[in-house]
Parts: structure tokens; C-alpha cells; sequence
């Protein structure tokens, strides 16, 4: 794959050693991580995120815009960063990282500081909202990973799935919620 996503990261030991090893070896040969915070951090973390971590700290929600849409995420934790080798994209309304990209080997490492997934996952209708911005994180790291859609669709009220019927042809359906 070209990319993977490790979501809401809640604890220093969400994911096994052996499993986070194999993971960053992929990554240093070219594919793209995205993760997301939800109050533990990958380790060590200046190394995978290009950022310094200067402490952890209750929050209020996360207010910024990204590639011109606006992102508002509660979150009850948020880290203090600061970035060492890491291209800051976006800042909170404090001017502080919240997201942010870093180089790792041949690959990206992009690192969000709010628990985006738990988000989508307990709001109602989120995924639909037309000014949520959301996308544009997922939209960003498929971008650096090469990853291009067959289908295209800018209206954020329609769902489409894509049915392969043989190697040569392909359904989409469109679906208006």
C-alpha cells in the first residue's frame, strides 16, 4: 500500500513495537502515514513527525483552515509543538502546528493534532456537513501517496461507490443523502 492510516492515537502504547517497526519501514521506503491525536503519540516522536513535543495540555476545540476550508474538531487534550524538521501546513488559533507534514526515509509522515476519526465517528451527520473540511486531510495525504479517484464528485451531499464488474469495466453510483 501507499499509504496508511494510524487514527486516534489514545495511548503511548496503542500499537505493538514490532508491528509500529514494520509499519516505519514501510514508510522510509516511500509510502505515506497519516496519523491523527487522541492524547498518545507515536514513539519516538520527533524522529516519525519532524516536530518537538513540548508537553501535552487540556484543549479547547481545534479551530484552523487548511487548503481553504475550515476544520473545527473538540478535543480534550492537544500537544505543544514545535517543529524541527517537520513543513507546517496548518495552526491552531493559538499559531501553533495542528498539522503538519515531515519527511521519514523516502516517505511522509503527517501528523494531525486532533482525534479527527472519534470526531467523524460521534457526530452526527459530519461526513455530509458541506463546510466540514475533513476531506481535505484525507484528500491531502491520498494526494502525496499518488492515489487519484476515477471518479470525482464536489458535491460533499453525494456519496459514490464503485462496483468493478471485470477487469475492464466499472459501476459508479452516485447516492444524494
Amino acid at each position: 500500500y501507499s499509504l496508511y492510516i494510524v487514527p486516534g492515537m489514545q495511548t503511548a502504547e496503542f500499537m505493538q513495537t514490532r508491528a509500529l517497526d514494520v509499519l516505519l519501514e514501510k514508510v522510509k521506503n516511500g509510502a505515506v502515514l497519516l496519523t491523527t491525536y487522541d492524547g498518545g503519540a507515536l514513539v519516538p516522536f520527533e524522529q516519525i513527525t519532524g516536530c518537538k513535543s513540548l508537553g501535552r495540555s487540556k484543549a479547547c476545540a481545534l479551530e484552523t483552515e487548511f487548503n481553504g476550508k475550515k476544520i473545527f474538531i473538540p478535543r480534550d487534550y492537544a500537544l505543544s509543538l514545535s517543529p524541527v524538521s517537520a513543513k507546517v501546513l496548518a495552526t491552531d488559533g493559538n499559531g501553533k502546528p495542528c498539522l503538519t507534514v515531515n519527511d521519514f526515509g523516502k516517505g511522509k509522515v503527517i501528523f494531525f493534532n486532533a482525534p479527527l476519526e472519534r470526531f467523524v465517528a460521534t457526530t452526527e451527520n459530519v461526513v455530509t456537513a458541506a463546510d466540514s473540511g475533513i476531506e481535505t486531510v484525507y484528500a491531502y495525504a491520498a494526494e502525496l501517496a499518488g492515489i487519484k479517484r476515477k471518479v470525482i464528485c464536489d458535491n460533499p451531499l453525494v456519496d459514490i461507490t464503485l462496483h468493478p464488474l471485470s477487469e475492464t469495466k466499472t459501476v459508479a453510483v452516485f447516492r444524494n443523502d
